[in-house]
């Protein structure tokens, strides 16, 4: 057989062992009984939650090996401990760090929260284009105001317009009142 052949054949990947050259498989084992367990809690529960949560951290001195339950027989050496502390520090610092960064966007989403509040308060387009509408037809109901658009109203519509068709609707309210007492 041709080198061309052989590699044709795709035989001389990187992936490939020839037959009776194989590798023998690690047994599985069987004296694992537990799994490492870093926040004492369920490690179901972990899974379960759709957001990061670093409640579980415990960086008291007085258990320097908690990282390494279920770990026995192990004992920790100087570097292990140097990394340890090393790793606690750096938690400590992004801790400070994310702090420190969502302070500002909770005081953005306050604010965003306070001014959808105060806009709730004032009319929509719509309300006010209709409301704009009504002025025109009392005050002057020769004025066409079907194809405007709100700006245009807008510009319409004065003041004086407004508290003329304001004292037109207080007489018909106190004429109905009137009508319904009399009755």
């Amino acid at each position: 057989m041709s080198e061309e052949e052989t590699l044709r054949d795709g035989r001389l990947s990187f992936n490939y062992i020839p037959s009776g050259k194989q590798l023998p498989r690690t047994p599985p084992l069987t004296s694992v009984k537990k799994q490492l367990d870093f926040c004492n809690e369920d490690s179901n529960e972990g899974l379960q939650q759709s957001r990061l949560d670093f409640s579980c951290r415990s960086t008291e001195a007085e258990e320097p090996n908690s990282m390494l339950t279920g770990m026995k027989g192990y004992q920790l050496t100087q570097t292990d401990l140097e990394f340890m502390e090393k790793i606690r520090g750096d938690l400590e610092e992004v801790q400070r760090s994310l702090k420190k960064e969502m302070m500002p966007l909770e005081l953005a989403s306050a604010s965003k929260k306070k001014a959808e509040a105060e806009l709730q308060k004032f009319p929509s387009c719509e309300e006010l284009t209709e409301w704009v509408k009504l002025v025109l037809k009392m005050t002057s109901p020769s004025a066409e105001t079907t194809d405007l658009d709100a700006k245009s109203l807008l510009a319409m519509v004065t003041v004086n317009n407004i508290h003329r068709a304001q004292e037109e609707k207080r007489r018909e309210l106190t004429r109905m009142e009137k009508m319904v007492a009399n009755k």
